[in-house]
């Protein structure tokens, strides 16, 4: 169970903050395209202790005190609006493009077939991507 204001608002800040840095590595056009590799790429899946927190505590936040889910939610807004900001999506895109993201991240880090969990991730970014450009 998250217990401090701290454990939940520092780890999302971290993961928009190494989004936002990536985008400004890159010249690629447009810019979501990065943050999308990034986000679905074989690395961030690896390396959970440093990746989004988001597809690990959405569970347990659910569970917590009305106090750690208000400053969650607000993390969780800030990282959307900046998805659809990067993407040029109204709020209710950019909420569809981030929930796909994250949920073809969680059901990736989830299987032990690493065929599938490639696809997984191949597919997460096939699809983010044209929703981007629908």
């Amino acid at each position: 169970m998250v217990r401090a204001k701290s454990s939940t608002v520092a780890p999302i800040s971290i993961a928009r903050a190494s989004s936002e840095e990536a985008v400004d590595q890159e010249k690629q056009d447009p810019k979501i395209n990065v943050v999308i590799d990034y986000y679905l790429s074989t690395h961030h899946r690896d390396q959970t202790e440093i990746g989004c927190i988001i597809p690990a505590l959405s569970v347990e936040i659910a569970r917590s005190s009305e106090e750690i889910r208000q400053i969650f939610t607000q993390e969780l807004e800030r990282m959307i609006t900046f998805i659809s900001n990067l993407a040029e999506l109204d709020l209710s895109k950019g909420r569809a493009l981030f929930s796909s993201m994250v949920g073809s991240l969680v059901l990736a880090r989830s299987v032990n077939d690493p065929e599938l969990n490639d696809s997984l991730l191949s597919a997460g970014k096939q699809h983010t991507k044209a929703l981007v450009n629908a």
